[in-house]
C-alpha cells in the first residue's frame, strides 16, 4: 500500500519552511513601511516608566504595522503594558524581560494581539497561574519564555503552558517535542474547563501509569527527542542587551529566531522525521520507476531504428 503519512506533528519540510515563510512576511511588511518605524528598543535600560512612556516613545507607538518592540531592561507597570497592549499594534514580537512587572493585562487584551509571533517574558514577577493564563491568550504565538519567574518555581508551569496554548512551538529554552503534545494537548480541547478556572490543568496532566513490570522495556531517553533534553534547546539572547539596537538588527534577530525554533522543532520531531524518511523512499521509488521507464522507451526506440535500417 501507499500509506498514509502521521498527523503526529507536521512535515520537518513545512516547519523549517513556516519558519521561512514567516521571515519572508516579515522582510516585505518592513519594506512596505519605508517612511515608518518597524521596529522599536527603548533604550538604555533601566528606565521606569509608571503609566507613560516618553513623547518620543509614544508617537512611535501610533505606527499601527510596528513589527518588533524591545522593551526589555525597562521597568514597567502593568497600566504602561496595558497600554501597549490595547493599541491593536501588528507586533511579531514583543520583549518584555526583566521589567520587574507583578501581573499582566487580562486575557481579552492579549487576544487582540493576532500577529504576535514571540513573547519574551522570563525575568519578571509573575506569581499567578492566571498571568500565564493571560499572555498564552494571543492567538498566532508561538514562541512564549516564561522562566526565572516566581511560579516558574512550580514543576508543572510546562504542562499547563503546552495545555493551553495549542499553537505553541517552543516554551522558555527548549521545543515542545512530541510526547509532551500527546501527554498535554490529547487531554482536550485547551481552555474547555473555561478562562475563569485557576486550577493548572498541568496538575491534571502529570498523572503518570503504574510502574511497568520488569518484563517491560525501560524507554530509553534520546538525545533530541525526549522533552527538555539537551538537543531540543533553542539559542537566543535571553538577557536585555547592552547597547541599543536599530531596526534592521531588531528585525534580523527575529529573523533568526523565527527560522532557528522552526528549524529546530523539525529536527526534534519523531514524528517529522519519519515522515521524512518515507518522503524520501516514496522519492526514490518515483525517481526509479520512472528510469525503468525512460530505459524501456530508449530500448524500444533502438529497436524500430533497427527495424527500419533492416527494412531499406
Amino acid at each position: 500500500g501507499r500509506g498514509e503519512e502521521l498527523e503526529v506533528t507536521p512535515k520537518p519540510r513545512c516547519l523549517a519552511e513556516s519558519g521561512i515563510r514567516l521571515a519572508e512576511q516579515l522582510a516585505q511588511d518592513a519594506g512596505a513601511l519605508v517612511s515608518s518605524s518597524v521596529a522599536l528598543h527603548l533604550f538604555p535600560p533601566g528606565q521606569v516608566v509608571s503609566a507613560a512612556f516618553p513623547a518620543s516613545f509614544t508617537s512611535a507607538l501610533h505606527v499601527q504595522r510596528l513589527l518588533v518592540l524591545s522593551l526589555a531592561g525597562t521597568i514597567l507597570s502593568s497600566d504602561a503594558l496595558s497600554s501597549i497592549v490595547t493599541k491593536e499594534l501588528q507586533l511579531r514580537k514583543l520583549d518584555i524581560t526583566s521589567c520587574c512587572l507583578a501581573s499582566v493585562p487580562p486575557a481579552e487584551e492579549w487576544a487582540q494581539l493576532t500577529s504576535l509571533l514571540v513573547l519574551f517574558a522570563h525575568k519578571n514577577g509573575f506569581s499567578r497561574w492566571s498571568d500565564l493564563q493571560s499572555v498564552v491568550a494571543a492567538p498566532r504565538l508561538i514562541w512564549l519564555t516564561f522562566y526565572a519567574n516566581p511560579i516558574s518555581g512550580q514543576p508543572e508551569m510546562r504542562s499547563y503552558t503546552i495545555e493551553w496554548g495549542p499553537r505553541l512551538v517552543a516554551v522558555d529554552h527548549w521545543v515542545i517535542t512530541d510526547d509532551e503534545k500527546m501527554r498535554f494537548r490529547s487531554l482536550g480541547t485547551p481552555g474547555a474547563s473555561g478562562v475563569g478556572d485557576q486550577t493548572p490543568p498541568g496538575l491534571r496532566s502529570l498523572s503518570r501509569p503504574a510502574t511497568p513490570g520488569p518484563h517491560v522495556p525501560q524507554p530509553v531517553a534520546s538525545k533530541r527527542f525526549t522533552a527538555l533534553c539537551p538537543g531540543s534547546m533553542i539559542d537566543f539572547r535571553s538577557t536585555a542587551p547592552l547597547e541599543e539596537m536599530c531596526e534592521r538588527d531588531l528585525l534580523e534577530e527575529l529573523t533568526r529566531e523565527l527560522v532557528g525554533v522552526f528549524l529546530q522543532a523539525s529536527r526534534c520531531s519523531a514524528g517529522a522525521r519519519i515522515q521524512w524518511a518515507w518522503r524520501c523512499f516514496r522519492n526514490k521509488i518515483r525517481f526509479q520507476l520512472q528510469e525503468d521507464a525512460k530505459q524501456r522507451l530508449v530500448l524500444l526506440l533502438q529497436k524500430r531504428v533497427r527495424h527500419f535500417l533492416w527494412k531499406k
